[in-house]
């Protein structure tokens, strides 16, 4: 496994392991910080398969 698979599925994991802790917690502010996060985890995941297809594109790390 290369590091950008690595990578990816460090993203996919942490993503599931967010969504999973909302659906059990009945806090709404709690709630949404874990959303969040997951969607974080997901623009993570969004520039590693860009990169992974195109390792010059550098574009959006600045976000990240």
């Amino acid at each position: 496994m290369d590091i950008i698979d690595f990578a990816l599925k460090m993203e996919m994991d942490g993503k599931a392991y967010y969504e999973k802790l909302a659906c059990h917690t009945k806090n709404p502010d709690l709630k949404e910080i874990l959303a969040t996060l997951a969607e974080e985890e997901q623009l993570h995941y969004d520039y590693f398969k860009r990169l992974k297809s195109n390792p010059e594109d550098m574009s959006g790390v600045e976000k990240l």
